[in-house]
């Protein structure tokens, strides 16, 4: 099994051991605020529910914050683990979640035509063959205006180099013009970047990057970095990692 494959299957396995983990955990709140801070900016100047992408939506714990926070966010959310989606989904059902690689973002707007065929069904055509049928999904997006947000939180530390660069890419080009990404990593030298294992053998392959990476980069896909800080991320008391966060518009 090749280490993404192996990284994807460990968290199906630790889905609820993970949403137990983080779910209501408020160690990063002051990172989210800031980015929920931004998106009512950005609401307040379109006038209008925002559009929001959350991928590697894990349980869906910072989409549900985010929800509650800022109000008409429609959601739509993407993981590779069949577990967490099915957390995400039961947490937020009036949102839209699908088993996606991170990698096939050009996937995206073929799930989503499906949905939006789905949610105009037709009634029996012998009450009227006009009449649209709710199928519980939210109305579709209109893919050709894209998102006017994107969460990116934690998914890069699992993607090689050449796959974070297309991701950032991929991400630029769902995006409106001005609108936000909240990008969420952990920092170290690329050359520190290796297995961690849990105590029951279940290993995730972590890629880690610098902050310069990801200025570069962001720079190139197309983006204008609006802001970053850092946060020690502590288990019993003891500095695990460096989680840096990114706050950048798309130009």
């Amino acid at each position: 099994m090749d280490k993404y494959r192996e990284t994807v299957a460990t968290f199906d396995k630790m889905a609820l051991t993970y949403r137990d983990k983080f779910a209501g955990n408020d160690c990063y709140d002051s990172a989210h605020n800031r980015f929920a801070s931004l998106l009512k900016q950005y609401q307040a100047c379109a006038g209008r529910r925002l559009r929001l992408l959350d991928i590697g939506c894990g349980p869906g714990h910072v989409s549900g914050m985010l929800a509650k926070r800022v109000p008409e966010l429609e959601m739509v959310g993407i993981d590779a683990a069949p577990a967490m989606v099915a957390l995400a989904g039961e947490l937020l059902p009036e949102g839209r979640f699908y088993r996606l690689d991170s990698r096939e973002l050009g996937r995206l707007s073929s799930l989503l035509e499906a949905d939006a065929v789905q949610a105009i069904a037709p009634l029996d055509v012998s009450e009227s063959a006009a009449t649209p049928l709710s199928l519980g999904v939210s109305d579709g997006l209109d893919t050709p205006e894209g998102f006017d947000a994107i969460l990116l939180l934690f998914v890069t530390p699992y993607l090689e180099r050449q796959d974070v660069i297309a991701l950032l890419q991929d991400c630029r080009a769902l995006l409106n013009d001005g609108g936000l990404l909240y990008l969420a990593s952990m920092e170290d030298d690329y050359q520190e970047s290796g297995y961690q294992s849990s105590s029951a053998g279940d290993r995730v392959f972590i890629h880690y990057y610098p902050e310069v990476f990801f200025v570069s980069e962001l720079a190139a896909a197309g983006f204008e970095l609006i802001d970053s800080l850092r946060k020690p991320y502590l288990e019993q008391g003891e500095v695990k990692a460096t989680d840096l966060f990114l706050y950048a518009k798309a130009v």
